[in-house]
């Protein structure tokens, strides 16, 4: 992220301004927590400001150029001169059901690497064994190293994780 020396728009002005000024069903989360949940994956989290209009093309430090975001989505963030690009890369992530984003991101991510639905292979391996199902979760989970400066297991190692947890499945099988 970039450095910026000076900052007048606090988080709280940032908050009050969303509050009276757009709807909240235009938002990926509710009014409530635009304090601090992330308004594009609704994770809660150290907030940071992110411009809709970046400060190198003229974006104003003031609070209906911001929103809030984790580190991960402001990185993500679009870094375009057009407010709607902002707005649609928001809605394009919006979510119904709060700590969700990551899960479909999880999801989108095995099939892209494995062409295979990660929903459909736990449903198909597990369907009646929910024991296994949880003593692999949890072996693997143990087995997990995170990134240092890294808060959580990211998206590429849930999805490594994953496949571990199935072929374990199939080993457990085999020698049985």
């Amino acid at each position: 992220m970039a450095y910026h020396e000076n900052f007048f728009t606090t988080y709280k002005q940032i908050v009050d301004y969303y509050k009276t000024s757009v709807h909240e069903e235009d938002l990926n989360i509710d009014f409530v927590d635009l304090h601090n949940r992330c308004w594009n994956c609704g994770e809660i989290a150290k907030l940071y400001r992110c411009h809709i209009i970046p400060s190198s093309a003229n974006g104003k430090d003031e609070p209906c150029n911001y929103v809030l975001l984790c580190r991960t989505c402001h990185e993500n963030a679009p870094n375009c001169i057009s407010p709607d690009i902002m707005w649609d890369w928001l809605n394009s992530n919006k979510f119904y059901c709060y700590d969700t984003y990551k899960g479909q991101e999880i999801i989108n991510e095995y099939k892209r690497i494995y062409n295979k639905d990660l929903v459909l292979e736990i449903e198909t391996l597990f369907h009646n064994n929910d024991e296994l199902f949880y003593k692999l979760l949890d072996e693997n989970i143990m087995k997990v190293k995170l990134h240092i400066g890294n808060g959580g297991i990211n998206i590429s190692t849930w999805v490594g994780m994953w496949n571990e947890i199935f072929k374990n499945f199939r080993e457990y099988n085999i020698k049985n």
